[in-house]
């Protein structure tokens, strides 16, 4: 009507900018039929150039109309639709508390009046807001007979009519017949861990091989895969797992394994702990020599499918609860150590036994690996190891990794890796040691200060060097003293010779950075130089 028009045009006016944020509708609210419109902040034309601009961007927008292009008169079809949406939503919510106040009644006056269909809708069934109270005045509805639904027209479904029609139920009313792998879906995860593998640790212990391949079976999932994190060893489906058993578990007579702890981390995930004692006959799983019975604990995930079968199985060992290493476990990780340096839970295992293994298992240790070391120090897991290692063993007892690294020093200390080994070697290892590579650095001295992992090589090596490698370095850093102070890299290893060199090599660095006085001024501020210039003043080297 005039009315409304004139509220419309008056809106219009005083605030031009109304926007629906959920559709980026712009225009008056009652264009929108969602009814959230907000005034828009700025309006005007500016909130139409946003509009359109996320239109483009956003698929979802709805079209933009042009504020200052609306009229009243384009707004009334839009108006007139929305009436009638109104109207039609309103007349079917009437229609609905009409049917249920009703009952079947209004259904069928419902059907005859309805124009759109022939086929009449089954009654309502009436819900918990309009269901009586009890008699006791709790808000709970005293529950329904026969009687009762069929005065209200409501179908009485009975007790076996409610299962489920398939194998799990009985079509007589019994009660349902309940399958093992539903049973196993349907129990909580721990109880499940503690059921499985009590059941499979038993058949272990006795050496059943048919009760133990029946577990599995039943309770594993045809594709299971079982890591042993430490070794690296994956097992995929039933019958590689049970070629572990049939090598290792069962025909050994001392096997002790109990299930201690289980945890529930959750995502269909349960943490187990067990104390396990094997003598593995043959040389088949790593960590257990062969003949002699040794103890472990293993940390264990399991993970399920949707049927509650076991589908992955991660195994890690670890040192007894009630104690450290033993022999046992120290024979079994030198044993094994290459492959157990593959793994980070392995390497785990080797830095502890490097730690505190005696001289002779440092011995079997690393024979294990020679001829490989090489190798393992460009793995992130393998250096690790060999770091522990050369900081806990005897110095002699590294020099199998001093000779793989001889002629190849300069190329080891740019990788990321190995030119770790490098720093460790010059570390922990006498200057007459490792001679041979500090002669490969110390003739790469300008190449080396200048990468990104070599100068901290370098850097080592005037620390720990011999006096004749640190003249040697001092000397050809003198060469290009002032471009390698202001290198990113270099300037680290000019100020680490400043540091660790004799008196003289200190006074004929400073003098070749002295050289040009306004050049040393400038290394002040060079956001490199400054380190150095700071160092020579510090030790009183500038003047």
């Amino acid at each position: 009507d005039d009315d409304s028009r004139d509220a419309l045009r008056g809106r219009r006016a005083s605030d031009p900018g109304w926007m629906c944020h959920r559709h980026g509708v712009y225009g008056p609210r009652a264009v929108c039929a969602c009814a959230h419109g907000l005034p828009d902040s700025h309006g005007g034309p500016a909130a139409d150039a946003r509009a359109t601009g996320a239109a483009r961007r956003a698929d979802a927008r709805k079209t933009v109309l042009a504020v200052d292009a609306f009229d009243a008169a384009d707004a009334e079809p839009v108006l007139s639709a929305l009436a009638a949406r109104a109207a039609s939503r309103a007349d079917r919510l009437h229609a609905d508390d009409g049917a249920d106040a009703g009952g079947p009644a209004m259904d069928q006056q419902q059907a005859q009046s309805s124009d759109s269909t022939s086929e009449t809708l089954p009654p309502r069934m009436p819900t918990a807001a309009c269901a009586p109270t009890s008699p006791s005045g709790s808000d709970e509805a005293p529950p329904m007979t026969s009687e009762g639904a069929a005065a209200a027209g409501v179908p009485c479904i009975s007790p076996a009519a409610r299962l489920p029609s398939g194998p799990c139920s009985s079509s007589d009313g019994a009660s349902p017949i309940v399958n093992s792998e539903s049973a196993a879906a349907a129990m909580p995860a721990t109880s499940r861990v503690k059921k499985v593998f009590e059941e499979m640790f038993s058949f272990m212990r006795s050496n059943d091989a048919a009760g133990l391949d029946r577990v599995k079976q039943q309770h594993f999932a045809p594709d299971a895969e079982i890591h042993w994190l430490d070794s690296g060893l994956v097992t995929r489906g039933l019958q590689e797992a049970a070629a572990i058993d049939e090598q290792v578990f069962l025909p050994s007579s001392d096997v002790s394994i109990y299930l201690r702890e289980v945890c529930d981390v959750g995502c269909g995930q349960v943490d187990f702990y067990t104390d396990l004692t094997v003598k593995q006959p043959s040389p088949f799983l790593p960590l257990f020599p062969t003949g002699r019975l040794v103890r472990w604990r293993s940390m264990n995930r399991a993970s399920f499918d949707d049927v509650g079968r076991v589908k992955r199985l991660l195994i890690t060992m670890a040192p007894p609860q009630d104690g450290g290493l033993e022999l046992g476990n120290f024979e079994g990780i030198a044993e094994f150590a290459l492959a157990l340096a593959m793994s980070e839970s392995g390497c785990r295992l080797l830095q502890l036994a490097a730690r505190s293994a005696t001289a002779a298992i440092h011995h079997a240790m690393i024979a294990s690996v020679q001829g490989h070391i090489w190798d393992l120090a460009a793995t992130s897991h393998g250096q690790r190891f060999l770091q522990a290692y050369i900081a806990a063993a005897p110095a002699a007892a590294a020099l199998f990794i001093v000779s793989e690294f001889s002629g190849r020093a300069a190329d080891a200390a740019q990788h990321s890796t190995r030119s770790r080994i490098l720093e460790t070697l010059l570390e922990h290892c006498s200057p007459d040691q490792v001679s041979h590579l500090a002669d490969e650095l110390a003739s790469c001295a300008l190449e080396l200060s200048q990468d990104l992992y070599g100068n901290f090589v370098m850097q080592q090596l005037l620390k720990r060097g011999s006096p004749e490698h640190r003249h040697r370095v001092a000397a050809d850093l003198a060469r290009c003293a002032r471009s390698l102070s202001k290198h990113r890299q270099a300037n680290n290893v000019v100020t680490a010779a400043i540091d660790h060199c004799c008196r003289e090599d200190q006074v004929f660095l400073a003098r070749a950075l002295m050289s040009d006085r306004d050049g040393f001024a400038k290394l002040a501020t060079h956001i490199a130089g400054s380190f150095v210039f700071k160092k020579l003043r510090r030790t009183g080297l500038a003047g």
